[in-house]
């Protein structure tokens, strides 16, 4: 059985249950200074950008038509990061700020990458991998619960994918790859 090796993360953020996910949430200015805020959706995803130091145009998010920028007010709303699915927990700490919580850890691509196509030459010596592909632009997203698979191919045209997950850590770590001389079909 393969061994797994924690993947170093560029940000840390917990998979929790709702209730814990909410109640670890940081805090996060909403209020941009103008008389009439933007629509709760978008503080929210302008927030999760700022968190992620993300372009603003990366992240956008649907929340529900119910939620209301009150003190206490807890609700989750699904997001979108570099074009990938993922929920988050907010919960308002006074009517004018919020804390977001993503169930999921965002990676930086070429460095998931790079880490993705060190743990095969390690696990595989001798095989020359040419390129590794995890999905998603500028970051990856591992959301709980979830695998993200990352395609390798060698020099000499052998393919092998490395699945992707959280541990119980909630950080994401190599849970198994194939073999890219004797790939599964």
């Amino acid at each position: 059985m393969w061994s797994t090796r924690s993947v170093a993360p560029r940000l840390r953020l917990l998979a929790l249950p709702v209730p814990a996910l909410l109640a670890l949430a940081s805090l996060v200015a909403c209020s941009d200074g103008e008389d009439k805020p933007p629509a709760l959706s978008q503080q929210v995803a302008e927030a999760t950008a700022e968190q992620l130091d993300l372009p603003i145009g990366e992240v956008s998010a649907s929340c529900p038509a119910d939620a209301e920028a009150k003190q206490g007010a807890e609700f989750l709303c699904e997001l979108q990061v570099d074009g990938q699915d993922v929920t988050a927990g907010v919960v308002f700490t006074t009517d004018k700020e919020f804390g977001v919580q993503l169930a999921a850890e965002v990676r930086d691509k070429a460095e998931l990458e790079g880490e993705v196509k060190d743990e095969l030459a390690r696990r595989f010596p001798g095989i020359d991998v040419a390129t590794v592909d995890c999905g998603g632009e500028d970051v990856v997203v591992i959301a709980a619960g979830k695998t993200v698979d990352c395609h390798a191919e060698d020099t000499v045209g052998g393919k092998a994918t490395a699945k992707v997950g959280l541990n119980a850590e909630a950080r994401a770590e190599i849970q198994s790859v194939t073999d890219p001389a004797h790939p599964v079909p």
